[in-house]
């Protein structure tokens, strides 16, 4: 039997959020302008693709639950099938 892997973010600001995506976008810019900066298409290349793979599970990962503690506790409760889960 195949388990789902479900992802719940209890607490992440606005901030945070973007902070990881802004580094993440510079990693791949850095990239693709590494390889314009030695005249690599090939680096370029793998740039642009690692550029878009990103930009795939980035949207994929827009699917996890962002729930507060007391949301969270009830829905893993409701996974385990009892009505009260311990802190």
């Amino acid at each position: 039997m195949k388990t789902k892997i479900e992802i719940i973010f209890l607490h992440e600001t606005v901030w945070q959020s973007w902070g990881r995506d802004a580094g993440t976008l510079a990693l791949m810019v850095a990239a693709i302008g590494l390889g314009v900066y030695l005249q690599s298409t090939a680096m370029q290349w793998v740039g642009a693709i690692i550029l878009l793979i990103w930009l795939f599970l980035l949207s994929a990962s827009s699917n996890a639950k962002k729930m507060s503690v007391k949301e969270a506790q009830a829905y893993l409760a409701t996974l385990v099938g009892t009505e009260d889960v311990k802190q």
